[in-house]
């Protein structure tokens, strides 16, 4: 029998009522075998692990000696002390009258004095002490109950700093303000306009027409939990928002696990597959990456499912390396079965390529993993965005969206996020409505133009849209990215290198250009990865087809979208 499995079995019914509410029993004795195992620089404590440990052990075995007994109430003052250290408080304690510190002071000072475990502790220490003696088996319990309880009431006191301090891998709050905020930042990544909420968009299940089962639907953010599969596949046209979704259920799982660390969430993880520029990087490693932790504590992690993972842009791989990113992906759900994956994607690059259920489950054998389209937003959705984020008063609302749903061809464009947002900033400033998404986004990026010559009347204007289409071009055409992703991750010294010559008839420099396209939302700046790629891959697409030697075949592509 171990040790916690000893003090369970004697203590555990005990422990509910000493009320402590913020840890186990479990959570306690782990981070108590940390404090006793951690080096601090004072020589005292340096027997600490082999003197208390053992003798925890042997109270349990050696119910006719009072030895060990002695021993762990004589070095309850000696823990509280390294704790103290451990959390910078061992100048902070008030001396008694003679100018020394003793027990009374070290539990005063944690406010824990008044706890009776505590003034019986104390008392049976100084008595053990100075009268060392057998006891009846009752009385020995009773006397071993008061002073392992008095360990527990000093960690758990300091439960969360010690807890920080002592394992700081598993202190994820930084963490968490960067996953909330990468939701905040890209919610208006592509559109200068803040949505004032999250738009609950339905998707309804790919279902094989010969199958008995319904197919099911509603919105992605209900399904991904109520659904029994671990893993699952959003498909989605551009600007239906694919990445939106991903980033605001990630960003929601952050919110609650700040607020309740000690929730049963796993971990959200949002990984762009354009992020792959390195053909060898494992999934497991760019998740360490993505988190700031190391390979192994990732791993086990992920064995135990603590981790949910959101991967994003699957279409954004070359057709040619598809194949091999859907190994890995497909090896990843094998390797790690208990671990809840969304993998986004447009529909036309899943096509050909199915992702399978663990292979963990003889049943599941050979089955594709439930797959979800993104539905267009019906008439309801589109009436409410029009109503919550329009700038006008309730009747120019009303107005807006009659004249929106008068214009069949017009309103199934707008039934996409991203072309309704991008639609409203484009009629809020000339009351003009466009023709197609080659017109509408042409429209909206001038609008983006216009407004940072505005705020900045270095800003070149005249040659900006120019030379996006130029870079566009020239990154699409460079060996170096041409195996990376259709929205490729440009290394900075790339991106700067492309620009320079393209640059010479303006006043600006390639950094300040980048920062106008950053500053945009026109790039993303990846400033850990030291890269930029498009804020949306429809931007591209537009850039793109802009170019002479695309123009025809691609505009009638865009257009189709």
């Amino acid at each position: 029998m171990t040790l916690l499995e000893a003090i369970k079995s004697q203590y555990s019914q005990s422990y509910a009522d000493l009320g402590i509410t913020n840890c186990s029993l479990e959570e306690i004795y782990s981070l108590m075998e940390k404090i006793l195992t951690t080096e601090v620089s004072d020589s005292n404590f340096s027997d600490l692990e082999k003197i208390l440990l053992p003798n925890m052990q042997n109270s349990f075995q050696k119910l006719d000696s009072t030895e060990s007994l002695n021993l762990l109430a004589e070095k309850l003052e000696v823990f509280i002390r390294k704790i103290l250290i451990l959390t910078d408080e061992s100048g902070k304690v008030p001396k008694a009258d003679d100018g020394n510190i003793y027990l009374k002071e070290l539990v005063k000072y944690l406010g824990i004095d008044a706890n009776p475990n505590i003034k019986f502790a104390r008392d049976e220490r100084n008595a053990l002490i100075h009268n060392a003696k057998s006891l009846p088996s009752v009385e020995y319990f009773s006397s071993l109950k008061s002073i392992f309880f008095s360990y527990f009431l000093v960690v758990a006191k300091r439960y969360k700093v010690l807890h920080e301090k002592l394992f700081p891998e598993l202190n994820f709050t930084e963490y968490y303000k960067t996953v909330i905020q990468h939701y905040l930042d890209f919610r208006n990544a592509f559109i200068d306009l803040e949505v004032k909420e999250y738009i609950q968009i339905v998707i309804k299940e790919v279902f094989d027409p010969n199958s008995q089962k319904p197919a099911r639907q509603g919105n992605v953010t209900d399904l991904r939990n109520s659904i029994p599969e671990k893993q699952m596949m959003l498909l989605g046209q551009p600007g239906m928002g694919k990445t939106t979704s991903l980033l605001f259920m990630a960003m929601t799982d952050a919110e609650t696990l700040s607020k309740n660390p000690k929730s049963k969430i796993p971990l959200p993880v949002y990984v762009s597959l354009a992020a792959f520029s390195d053909k060898d990087e494992t999934i497991v490693q760019r998740i360490a990456k993505r988190i700031e932790r190391k390979v192994d504590f990732t791993q086990k992690y992920l064995e135990e499912g603590k981790i949910t993972i959101f991967l994003d842009g699957f279409n954004e791989i070359l057709p040619n390396l598809r194949e091999n990113m859907q190994r890995k992906i497909q090896q990843f759900i094998n390797d790690f079965p208990n671990v809840k994956i969304i993998i986004a994607s447009r529909p036309l690059a899943y096509e050909n390529i199915e992702f399978k259920k663990p292979t963990n489950n003889p049943l599941d054998n050979n089955k594709p993993i439930a797959a979800f389209l993104l539905i267009e937003m019906k008439e309801n959705l589109v009436k409410n965005f029009i109503e919550n984020n329009y700038n006008a008063t309730q009747q120019e609302k009303i107005e807006l969206f009659n004249l929106v749903k008068r214009h069949t061809k017009l309103f199934q464009m707008l039934q996409t996020p991203l072309y309704l947002a991008e639609f409203i900033k484009i009629y809020e400033n000339k009351k003009e409505l466009p023709d197609t998404t080659v017109d509408l986004t042409k429209r909206f990026l001038e609008l983006k133009y216009l407004r940072e010559y505005q705020k900045d009347a270095n800003f070149p204007k005249e040659d900006f849209h120019d030379i996006m289409i130029q870079y566009t071009e020239k990154i699409s055409m460079l060996d170096e990215l041409k195996e990376s992703t259709q929205n490729p991750q440009v290394p900075e010294e790339i991106a700067k290198a492309i620009l320079k010559p393209l640059l010479k008839k303006t006043e600006i420099n390639e950094n300040k250009f980048l920062f106008y396209a950053v500053n945009m939302n026109i790039l993303f700046h990846n400033k850990q990865d030291k890269t930029y790629f498009f804020a949306h891959q429809s931007y591209q697409d537009f850039y793109f087809a802009m170019g002479e030697k695309h123009q025809n075949a691609f505009l009638n592509y865009f257009n189709n979208l």
